[in-house]
């Protein structure tokens, strides 16, 4: 059993945990933005979680699937349906994360350079080992949260 909670120089911190204190929590926004180099990247918001997804996904919303490589107005529209709904779940693996929703969900593959960052109260958790451990007080957890 692996838990990838790891704290860079203050406490340890759990993201399993900080999952379980916020869920299910409902979406208040999804919608795509473009970030430093032009690419298209989507953004939840869900009460104190935020999730951005750098890397490769699927998913599902109600009967529509979804993936990366939509048209921009295809996949915000897609995002857009999960506005309203609850955020039930989420579960990882390596190299994988899983986000459930009242009606869909959706996996990022972790990439070595591009996963997922989803900030939590007083953790933020990426899909990877790469970055400066710059996070809300200093605190980054990587990799998966294990079962």
């Amino acid at each position: 059993m692996l838990s990838f909670s790891l704290s860079w120089g203050v406490s340890v911190v759990s993201v399993r945990e900080r999952l379980e204190r916020v869920l299910p929590v409902p979406v208040s926004r999804f919608e795509v933005v473009d970030d430093f180099d032009h690419d298209r990247v989507p953004v939840l918001s869900a009460g104190t979680v935020t999730l951005e997804i750098t890397g490769p996904f699927v998913g599902r919303q109600g009967h529509e699937s979804l993936w990366d490589e939509m048209e921009p107005e295809e996949l915000t529209a897609a995002l857009k349906g999960f506005e309203g709904q609850r955020l039930r779940a989420v579960d990882s693996g390596e190299g994988w994360l899983h986000v459930g929703f009242t009606d869909g969900w959706i996996r990022v593959v972790a990439t070595e350079w591009e996963s997922w960052v989803m900030t939590l109260p007083g953790v933020t958790w990426m899909g990877h080992g790469r970055g400066a451990p710059s996070g809300p007080d200093g605190k980054w957890a990587f990799g998966d949260i294990g079962p």
